[in-house]
């Protein structure tokens, strides 16, 4: 669907509507995006959501071992019984629960966050829950959700870093079905304006979550020597990944 969009294919729409259905739309984001994503292995997917993000509050969930994921799933409103909450994306694994909450224009909405949150909380009361803001975050927005979330743990990415991760990971060497899978999720952000640089060559672009080895340092130089490995360390997963048995 994204390739017939992206050369105008769709041909009942005109360009302005398929602007409207596509480049605007942040459910169609979600789709197009973290619908791929499941099609990597886990620790991948993991990797391009979890570890890339900043922690706002809280300790990241572990790798999962699977990608059971369910795309806007109509719950209970945890305080107003006549309601339902929708959160984007909720990634179940026995490690624990993420809800992703995305937002492309807009500003994400700590009201909206911890109600999906507690509605989730309410579902699956034994499960570890984190809740990631995928786009959105300002500076008023993270201290709000450091405050305000029940999630045992809050996280934040923005598209910009995950579109960078994927463009590193893209130029390692793997298997080709992965790599035209983050071939796609990259065509897609670029083709939102997402273009970034070609390259990380900043600190700011680089994950600051502590992948392998950890960071123990407090400079940022140093932090940037132990992290610029990380395309490669992402790479290896998918080399030596194994279905779960």
């Amino acid at each position: 669907m994204f390739l017939a969009f992206a050369h105008q294919k769709i041909g009942r729409w005109n360009t302005e509507e398929q602007d409207a259905i596509t480049r605007d739309s942040e459910d169609a984001l979600t789709a197009m995006i973290i619908g791929r994503l499941r099609y990597l292995p886990p620790r991948v997917t993991w990797c391009l959501l979890v570890a890339c993000a900043d922690i706002v509050r809280g300790t990241a969930p572990a790798e999962p071992r699977s990608l059971r994921m369910a795309f806007w799933p109509r719950m209970p409103h945890p305080w107003e019984p006549d309601r339902k909450v929708e959160p984007d994306v909720v990634w179940e694994d026995e490690t624990g629960i993420i809800v992703i909450e995305a937002k492309w224009n807009g500003t994400q909405s700590p009201e909206q966050i911890d109600r999906e949150c507690a509605a989730v909380m309410r579902a699956h009361p034994a499960q570890r829950v984190t809740m990631l803001a995928l786009g959105g975050v300002n500076a008023n927005v993270t201290i709000e959700l450091r405050d305000r979330c029940r999630a045992q743990a809050v996280l934040a990415l923005g598209w910009d870093r995950l579109a960078d991760a994927a463009r590193a990971l893209r130029r390692e060497e793997a298997t080709e079905p992965f790599r035209n899978v983050l071939e796609d999720v990259v065509s897609i952000l670029e083709w939102r304006g997402l273009r970034g640089i070609e390259h990380l060559k900043t600190f700011d672009s680089l994950p600051r979550f502590p992948l392998v080895p950890p960071l123990r340092s407090a400079s940022p130089e140093r932090a940037f020597h132990d992290l610029r490995g990380l395309p490669r360390v992402i790479a290896d997963g998918i080399r030596h990944w194994r279905p779960c048995d």
